[in-house]
């Protein structure tokens, strides 16, 4: 998409802004018991790539953007 004419940024994003969508995953606490079933611990989450920010003109205010060398392991 990047170097299509006229595109000048993009990025993926796997769930939209404000669309409602999201996604989710179970996880455990060491040294706790876990929940009831149906009960479970869980975290939301949003997957993005390298651009979000700048395509969606969004200020970075602390920090910095993502990068392809963003992994497990390195600096964050």
């Amino acid at each position: 998409m990047r170097a299509l004419p006229g595109v000048r940024s993009a990025a993926f994003v796997s769930d939209l802004p404000l669309s409602g969508g999201t996604d989710s995953l179970g996880f455990h606490v060491v040294g706790r018991p876990d929940p009831a079933p149906g009960k479970m611990y869980s975290a939301g989450f949003n997957m993005v790539t390298p651009g979000y920010f700048v395509t969606l003109a969004i200020p970075i205010t602390s920090g910095r953007e993502f990068t392809d060398a963003d992994r497990t392991g390195t600096l964050r």
